[in-house]
């Protein structure tokens, strides 16, 4: 039987994880710093992704100022959407018979918005809704739903880790659902 080496390093919200044999793990051993470099910058939103083009690039700010000056009485002068401090109100900002997707946006928005680095994992939005006493039958097939229809991104996988992020598309959605609350 052949010995398996592990290298598991933990940070506040990443994991890297080396296991293989003895020569594998060395030798990705000189490549941990690096590693952890890259990792810190893309936890901390240091690492710019580069758009696809320059008109890419003026289609989205056309975008996002059409969903900040429509709705002024929900989002904030700086396009932002006003989220409370508090989960409770949050949610209350919102219909009361949604999708189970809809109620994991609903509190992914609300863990990204909190989020120093402005993404959110999966399980801490789900932990925010138990917290609630909300339940979804299925945690992966609703964010799954989320990605499929563009409300949701993904942001980052490091190993077992992913990071998410609302779209823009997600964060329009979560202003209509708020809308429909309101008429």
């Amino acid at each position: 039987m052949r010995d398996i080496f592990r290298i598991r390093v933990k940070t506040k919200t990443g994991e890297i994880e080396i296991e293989g044999t003895e020569r594998f793990v060395e030798s990705k051993m000189e490549t941990l710093p690096n590693l952890m470099n890259k990792l810190d910058a893309v936890l901390a939103g240091k690492v710019a992704v580069k758009p696809k083009s320059v008109a890419t690039n003026k289609l989205a700010k056309q975008e996002n100022d059409k969903t900040t000056s429509s709705l002024k009485t929900t989002v904030s002068d700086s396009g932002k959407v006003v989220v409370p401090n508090n989960f409770r109100q949050w949610h209350g900002k919102f219909p009361e018979k949604l999708r189970q997707a809809d109620q994991l946006l609903i509190a992914a928005y609300f863990v990204q918005h909190r989020s120093p680095d402005n993404v959110f994992k999966s399980f801490l939005a789900n932990q925010s809704l138990g917290n609630n006493g909300i339940s979804l039958a299925s945690l992966d097939a609703s964010l799954n739903r989320l990605i499929n229809e563009q409300l949701v991104l993904i942001s980052k996988q490091a190993g077992k880790l992913t990071l998410h992020k609302v779209s823009l598309k997600g964060k329009r959605y979560l202003i209509d659902l708020i809308e429909k609350k309101k008429s």
